[in-house]
């Protein structure tokens, strides 16, 4: 492992610990992003990349609820809280992101998942987002062409849930980086996944994944 590669899983590290705090410090999650994004350097073939991408990711960070969005079934009822979102993406082009809802009160868990379809895009060379040597960072695309209900039924997906895009920040083993939208430079618009076990992820959430 390169010098390069180990500082750059000490920075993840760092980012996933303060995203995890109840009181987190913006000022220190914009400036490791800012390593990660400048580091972070994709594999050259669109194969390679879809493989870099491919697992389960847990949402630990969203700067706000624009960039959440894509990934809920829609908003919460007035007693319910998002407890997680876990985005599962396959080489094959396939995706599902299941969300797991608490109901205030004496009730369990419950999950909705939406399904479809993803894959990778190139934006043009040299705009925003692209790093210092004027390569565009890779940009995910997708879109749920179905939903899996509380009850385990398959439904369509809920009004509104168009073709969605996110640019590929950093992806490494522990650590994946989206801004939503794309362009997006600033503190808002940016997601932080870390690489999970599924069934460890939504045993944590209290949801069997049979359920």
């Amino acid at each position: 492992m390169t010098a390069a590669a180990t500082e750059s899983i000490k920075t993840a590290d760092k980012l996933l610990a303060e995203v995890a705090k109840t009181e987190r410090s913006l000022t220190v999650i914009a400036s490791l992003v800012k390593m990660l994004e400048e580091e972070s350097e994709l594999p050259s073939t669109a194969g390679k990349q879809k493989r870099a991408l491919a697992g389960s990711w847990k949402v630990e960070y969203a700067s706000n609820e624009a960039a959440i969005a894509p990934f809920l079934t829609g908003p919460a009822g007035p007693f319910e809280v998002v407890e997680g979102v876990v985005h599962c993406i396959k080489e094959s082009g396939e995706f599902s992101s299941i969300e797991v809802k608490r109901r205030v009160g004496p009730f369990g868990n419950s999950k909705q998942t939406l399904g479809g379809r993803w894959s990778l895009v190139a934006p043009d060379s040299g705009g925003i987002g692209s790093r210092a040597d004027g390569k565009p960072r890779m940009q995910m695309r997708w879109k749920a062409s179905y939903m899996i209900d509380a009850r385990g039924r398959e439904v369509d997906p809920p009004r509104g849930a168009g073709v969605h895009e996110a640019r590929v920040a950093h992806a490494s083993p522990q650590l994946l980086l989206l801004r939503i939208p794309p362009d997006s430079t600033d503190a808002a618009g940016l997601l932080v996944f870390s690489k999970v076990t599924l069934k460890a992820a939504l045993e944590d959430l209290k949801v069997a994944e049979d359920e």
